[in-house]
């Protein structure tokens, strides 16, 4: 075995007493470069053990830790591994160049290299289940995320459920595998800088955000990203963290889901066009990019801040298109199939999937009137001289009624109608006394971006009233209603 000191001239070893003085220099040299060529990759050991086994070693940026392995071997052909696993660096450095190497030097460097591989993944997946263990013990500590968290805020996304925040305001995202077990996290910073957990495993992780399961899989780098992808189009998303674990995820999830329409959401720059080339062709699916028609951008999430939702949705939604193609039936295929009655929220007047706009001068009772729709609605009863087919889960959003008279309200609502106790879980309110914040601008990417997480298993939204709610534009221009529609 042959050592090397970081500091001070070198003691003497055993090497000196079984080798000539030159071989003994050569060999100190070699370590010397070895030490060298660590150093350059951020590990810091105390000695270089050149003894063929992995040894672990502190790293420039976790002095104290062992995030840092190497291997090393003298023998001709000197051979170095090393892994800083901060910075998920590797690699292999060779002392000789392999044309100078004789057969039976060559067939040693193999063997050498078969060693190296074997012991490298040994350690490599010790690390991750040390990572998932501390993934664990992190997450469980961890609470809700805030939905005004500073990250979130600048992306003008919501706290979407499945994330959380650690006591110092971390966000911790999680890296799942293809079970759906976790592997990993990946922390965001309130300043939006990103880190994983060092020796997590990364590969083949993502997070999901489900939607609605009748529509495609996007498959995207970000959590950001893919926030704004499921906001503007409704679709379940796999984030990837990376550009260059894209590929991977996007195989794994054509493996899943055959005969699932897939889109790969690449970021516009270099390496997002190139791994989400290869992404789209493992996967067989369609490859879509951002375009901007003003300002700088890489990623579906700068589309979002800077032209909004209805941009994303729309070029998503041109992909897709540019995918699958318009479908036409000619008369007897159309008239032939078997479509669906969409049916009624509250018959005969709100079909499911439709629009209804209630209308009449201040103080006639416009509140109560959709009060009692939505508790007819949401209890399966009758209001007026129209009657819900069955109970369905209603959101109320209210835009300047005080708790107290709403609270009234509804009491006498639902004591007058004889509503069973079972179905006043089926109706939700958002009122503005109760709000740690003020009541969302639903003319707004980011005030939609703040109700969008309460509409998951929702049949009807009530909004009261359209002018308290909706606050940007000028209420009699049909642009300005464009965004809210």
């Amino acid at each position: 075995m042959a050592r090397v000191r970081l500091f001070g001239e070198p003691k003497t070893s055993e090497l000196s007493l079984k080798t000539p003085v030159r071989k003994e220099k050569a060999m100190n040299d070699l370590l010397h470069t070895f030490h060298d060529v660590l150093g350059q990759h951020g590990l810091v050991p105390e000695e270089i053990l050149a003894d063929g086994n992995l040894h672990r070693c502190p790293t420039e940026g976790k002095p104290r830790a062992r995030n840092g392995a190497y291997i090393a071997h003298l023998d001709k052909p000197a051979t170095l591994w090393w892994c800083n696993w901060e910075t998920d660096d590797q690699g292999t450095f060779c002392a000789e160049e392999k044309q100078t190497l004789s057969f039976a030097e060559m067939s040693a460097w193999r063997e050498r290299q078969h060693s190296i591989r074997r012991q490298r993944e040994e350690e490599c997946t010790r690390r991750h289940v040390e990572a998932a263990q501390q993934a664990r013990q992190e997450w469980n500590a961890a609470r809700v995320c805030d939905a005004s968290h500073p990250y979130l805020w600048r992306k003008g996304i919501p706290a979407l459920e499945g994330i959380r925040q650690s006591r110092d305001g971390t966000l911790l995202i999680p890296v799942l595998d293809a079970a759906n077990n976790l592997q990993s996290l990946q922390r965001i910073y309130p300043d939006g800088t990103k880190r994983f957990l060092v020796g997590g495993k990364v590969s083949d992780g993502r997070f999901i955000i489900q939607g609605q399961p009748e529509k495609p899989i996007a498959i995207c780098e970000g959590f950001a990203t893919g926030a704004s992808i499921h906001l503007a189009s409704g679709w379940t998303v796999h984030v990837t963290f990376s550009a260059n674990n894209m590929p991977v995820v996007a195989k794994s999830a054509r493996d899943l889901f055959t005969d699932k329409a897939i889109i790969i959401c690449g970021d516009n720059d270099e390496i997002g066009r190139k791994r989400g080339g290869e992404a789209a062709r493992l996967a067989n699916a369609q490859l879509v990019l951002p375009h901007f028609t003003s300002g700088n951008g890489t990623d579906f999430n700068d589309l979002h801040q800077i032209e909004g939702l209805e941009a994303v949705r729309s070029q998503l939604e041109a992909a897709l298109t540019k995918q699958h193609g318009l479908v036409a039936l000619d008369m007897s295929e159309f008239l032939s199939m078997q479509i669906p009655d969409r049916g009624y929220l509250l018959s005969p007047i709100l079909p499911v999937q439709g629009i209804g706009i209630l209308y009449a001068p201040r103080g006639v009772g416009k509140t109560f009137a959709a009060l009692s729709v939505a508790v007819a609605v949401a209890s399966g009863g009758a209001v007026f001289n129209w009657r819900a087919p069955m109970p369905k889960k209603t959101l109320y959003v209210d835009g300047e009624m005080p708790a107290t008279s709403m609270q009234s309200r509804l009491s006498s609502l639902v004591g007058g109608m004889s509503i069973p106790p079972q179905a006043l879980k089926n109706l939700s309110l958002i009122t503005p006394d109760l709000q740690p914040c003020a009541m969302p601008d639903l003319s707004t990417p980011n005030g939609q971006a703040m109700i969008e997480p309460l509409l998951k298993g929702v049949d009807m939204v009530v909004l009261d009233n359209i002018a308290t709610l909706c606050r940007t534009g000028k209420e009699n221009e049909s642009q300005s209603w464009q965004a809210m529609q």
